[in-house]
C-alpha cells in the first residue's frame, strides 16, 4: 500500500523558517487536508514531497510510490498548445496512459481544440486538476483545488477524489482554506502556524 513517511523536514527561506514538520506518516485512502494562514507553509510542503523543492533537511521515506503528481493553480501549462496537445505531451513526459475516465470527468473532451491561453480561469483549472489524475499517482498533492471552480467542476472533483480514496491506491494530500467543503470520512487534518510549524493534528 503506498506511503509516505516524514521523519523530520526543515525548509527556510534565507533565515525565516518556512516548514517544520515531523514524524509524520501520509497513507492510500486516508485524506490529508494541510490548514493554516497564507505564508504558513502549506504549498512549500506540497513542493517538497512533490520533489521540485528540496529542503535544507528531509528525511523522508516512500513506500510503493512510483508515480507523484502536484497541481498547483498558478502553474500555467503551455498556452499556445491545445488541451488536447497538452494532455498528448504529459502523456509522453510520464511515459504512461492516460486515465481517460478522470479526462471524462472533468468535461475535457468538449474543450480539446481550444488553446489554453483563450480558456477561462475555471478551464484551466479543470485542465491542470485533470492532469494531475489523469497520470494515475500513488501520490497525489492538491493545492486549493477548489480555486476558479464552478459547482459542476466542485462536483467533479470530489467525485474522483471519493474514487480514489475509497481504492486505497494513493496517497491525497490537500492544501486549503476550506476544509469544511471536504466531507469525507477517515481525515488527517494538519493545521500550520505562520513558522509552518504543526500547531494541531488530528483525526476525524
Amino acid at each position: 500500500m503506498p506511503k509516505v513517511h516524514v521523519g523530520t523536514v526543515r525548509k527556510f527561506f534565507g533565515s525565516r523558517l518556512a516548514v517544520k514538520l515531523d514524524d509524520r506518516s501520509f497513507v492510500a485512502g486516508e485524506l490529508t487536508l494541510l490548514q493554516g494562514t497564507n505564508g504558513s507553509g502549506k504549498t512549500s510542503l506540497l513542493r517538497i514531497l512533490g520533489g521540485v523543492l528540496s529542503a535544507e533537511v528531509e528525511e523522508i521515506e516512500y513506500t510503493a510510490i512510483a508515480q507523484r503528481s502536484l497541481y498547483e493553480p498558478r502553474f500555467l501549462q503551455f498556452p499556445s498548445l491545445t488541451v488536447q496537445e497538452h494532455l498528448f505531451f504529459l502523456e509522453r513526459m510520464a511515459n504512461t496512459t492516460l486515465d481517460r475516465s478522470a479526462i471524462d470527468s472533468f468535461g475535457l473532451p468538449s474543450i480539446f481544440q481550444e488553446r489554453v491561453h483563450t480558456l477561462s480561469k475555471g478551464w484551466r483549472a479543470k485542465l491542470g486538476l485533470a492532469m494531475a489524475f489523469a497520470r494515475s499517482p500513488q501520490l497525489l498533492l492538491l493545492d486549493e483545488p477548489l480555486d476558479g471552480l464552478d459547482t459542476p467542476g466542485k462536483h467533479a472533483l470530489l467525485a474522483v477524489l471519493e474514487e480514489q480514496l475509497s481504492a486505497a491506491q494513493c496517497v491525497v494530500i490537500i492544501a486549503t482554506h476550506r476544509p469544511e467543503e471536504f466531507p469525507f470520512s477517515g481525515q488527517q487534518k494538519i493545521l500550520l502556524n505562520h513558522h509552518g510549524e504543526t500547531m494541531e493534528a488530528e483525526k476525524a
